[in-house]
């Protein structure tokens, strides 16, 4: 029974420390020069919280959502998706419809560094590369 009591407290502080870890801001580490530079994307955040809640602003693009990790990957569980609309970034129909994607969002950790590589609909290759900048 002690035993039991032993592994269920070392799981419980070895999965707890992981999350607090991970937990803060990232911002894009690319110039930000338009919306993408030599096909990574330019001028986006993303703030993990301690409550496993997130928010990623990239392409006048809001999404919220619930994040988890397994091994060195971390999944964004999409719950809301807006566009930014305003006279600079009109996007007719979008202000207030919902969007996300029935599949998580699935990005490398890498230290300090969050990272992913996604094809677009033309076949083009986008990275991703975001670095933290502050703890929660």
């Amino acid at each position: 029974m002690k035993y039991l009591l032993v592994v269920a407290i070392l799981l419980s502080v070895a999965c707890s420390s992981n999350k607090k870890e991970i937990t803060g801001t990232y911002t894009s580490d690319v110039p930000k020069i338009g919306m993408f530079f030599n096909n990574y994307i330019s001028g986006s955040s993303l703030k993990l919280n301690p409550d496993s809640t997130f928010t990623r602003k990239d392409c006048g693009q809001i999404t919220q959502g619930h994040w988890s990790i397994k091994k060195d990957y971390l999944y964004l569980y999409c719950e809301d998706m807006k566009y930014n609309v305003d006279s600079m970034n009109v996007v007719y129909g979008y202000e207030k419809e919902k969007f996300c994607n029935t599949k998580p969002d699935v990005m490398v950790i890498n230290g300090n560094l969050i990272s992913a590589k996604r094809k677009k609909k033309g076949g083009d290759t986008l990275y991703d590369r975001l670095k933290k900048i502050t703890k929660s």
